[in-house]
């Protein structure tokens, strides 16, 4: 099992897991090498996915913009995508003008796929109107951030 397929409690002891049964999936397996690569991480990446379901609606916090869309950390530590044509139903220019990072969100989650470990997100699915994001963003932002009532 690679170290970046492990994952582990902060402060836990390895020790402890000695003689232990761990849940693991199948990553790849190499008979010519006789050798199997195993993951706990997408274990429980999957069972944490399982709680997600398009139409729920999540609060998040931004931890990322990018030029394709905003990443938003979802409260048990997943990172969901609110890809920029998901923002609105109006055409949105420049992210970086309506969001800022370590701001709340809230979102509905449109797409789960637990094979990739993608969540997708929008915001303009609770617009009543089309721009209500951009022009008050209340129904979204849950706390804190700036009001961006110019367009975006």
């Amino acid at each position: 099992m690679p170290w970046s397929h492990w994952y582990q409690e902060p402060g836990a002891k390895t020790s402890a897991l000695v003689g232990t049964t761990l849940p693991v999936k199948f990553l790849e397996t190499d008979q010519k090498r006789n050798r199997i690569v195993v993951s706990h991480r997408r274990v429980l990446v999957q069972q944490r996915m399982a709680a997600y379901a398009p139409g729920q609606l999540v609060e998040g916090t931004v931890a990322a913009i990018k030029p394709f869309g905003v990443v938003v950390r979802l409260e048990d530590g997943l990172d969901g995508l609110l890809h920029v044509s998901q923002v609105s139903q109006l055409f949105v220019r420049e992210l970086g003008s309506l969001f800022s990072v370590g701001e709340t969100l809230r979102c509905m989650v449109i797409k789960v796929n637990p094979k990739d470990g993608s969540i997708g997100l929008s915001t303009k699915l609770l617009e009543a109107e089309p721009g209500d994001f951009i022009k008050a963003r209340e129904p979204a932002v849950a706390s804190g951030g700036a009001s961006a009532d110019e367009e975006a």
